[in-house]
Parts: C-alpha cells; structure tokens; sequence
C-alpha cells in the first residue's frame, strides 16, 4: 500500500500507491522509533466527523470546537479517539488546503 520515497535516520517517508503527492511532498511518515508519525490522505477524503478538503474554517471549528491555531500556521485539535495524536488542518483564503493526521512525539518533523 506504501511506496517508500525516501529513507532517513530517523525517519522514512512514503507516498500512498496510487496517490503520488509529487516530488516535494509525502503521504506518511514513518518513524523508526514511534512508528507511524503522519498520515496525510488523499484529497477526497473525510474525518469522522465531515472535514475535508475545500471546508470551510467555520465548518472545522463546528466539527472540532477545541481547534487552534499553532505557532507553523496550522490548524490543529487532538484527534477524538486518540488522545496521542491530532488533526492538522492548513487553510487558507478560510477553506482547508490540506489535511492529516499526526503522532504528537515523533521525530520525524516540526
């Protein structure tokens, strides 16, 4: 299901098959140490609870009330079944460009 992209020392990256992401991007990260670090999926895809590419920030902010904005720009709330990860919305012009799923301690990025 993965296509490796890049192997690191502490990290290794991939695309999904079938969903290549393009030459600067990735679709997982894979820690060596924490094991899956971030998720990010193919466009289309929903959260649980409706988010998706092209919401609006308003709707993100219904769907995840606790949502807040980082110090990197992004949007981001603690994942509702798994308090060890989070949601990770970019938005711009107020609709998500991108989504995924993160593992709070990794060591693979930011």
């Amino acid at each position: 299901m993965l296509v490796r992209k890049f192997s690191g020392r502490w990290c290794d990256g991939f695309d999904l098959k079938g969903h290549p992401t393009g030459r600067d991007d990735l679709s997982v990260y894979i820690s060596k140490k924490y094991g899956v670090a971030m998720i990010q999926p193919p466009r289309r895809t929903r959260t649980p609870r409706g988010v998706h590419v092209g919401s609006t920030l308003s709707g993100v902010k219904r769907a995840y009330p606790g949502v807040r904005r980082d110090v990197h720009g992004f949007w981001g709330v603690t994942a509702p079944r798994d308090h060890r990860a989070s949601y990770q919305f970019e938005v711009e012009r107020g609709h998500v460009t991108m989504m995924a799923l993160n593992l709070k301690d990794q060591d693979c990025f930011n």
